[in-house]
């Protein structure tokens, strides 16, 4: 965590020099809030948004299904805040609806990102009957898209080797 805070307070003051700082500042603050909840700080969230600029007011007014990538995302973010407070089921629960969306979709590589954080949430909740059967369908999926990466982090999580915790594995889009 020390070190993607590092790389991200190097970010902020970069970000004006983005080509697209208003995406830089949607980046930046999810980043943020993932290492904020996950170091335990999160009520410093406001204060360093205000703090570099990339306060930015979004989501509230789009209605559902207009922009998919941004809904899966902040359910992404929810389901990190809900397990930082032990609520490993709702997570799952919050992060299902998307999952089904994104594979009916064929967007396999936001799938496959997306499957492995819920997967992490029900090893988190100790619920093997879950974790088995959406993990198979997983392996069947990344084996047919030789997603090699995708089938050592499953195996990573399931053995125990990676820590099982909802955060982004690899960064991929709807």
């Amino acid at each position: 965590l020390d070190a993607a805070e590092d790389a991200l307070q190097r970010a902020l003051a970069l970000h004006t020099k983005y080509h697209s700082p208003f995406d830089a500042k949607i980046d930046m603050r999810r980043e943020l809030e993932v290492i904020l909840r996950l170091a335990g700080r999160f009520e410093e969230y406001e204060q360093v948004l205000v703090q570099h600029d990339i306060a930015v007011t979004l989501g509230s007014d789009i209605p559902s299904g207009e922009a998919p990538q941004y809904e899966v995302e902040t359910a992404q973010l929810r389901a990190i805040a809900l397990c930082c407070e032990g609520k490993f089921l709702e997570a799952a629960e919050g992060l299902t609806k998307f999952d089904k969306l994104l594979q009916s979709r064929k967007c396999l590589a936001s799938w496959f990102e997306h499957r492995l954080r819920l997967i992490a949430c029900y090893v988190l909740a100790k619920d093997t009957s879950k974790v088995e059967r959406l993990a198979t369908q997983l392996m069947d999926r990344a084996k047919d898209a030789h997603d090699w990466l995708t089938l050592r982090r499953l195996r990573g999580l399931l053995s125990g080797n990676i820590a099982p915790a909802p955060i982004q594995i690899g960064r991929a889009h709807v």
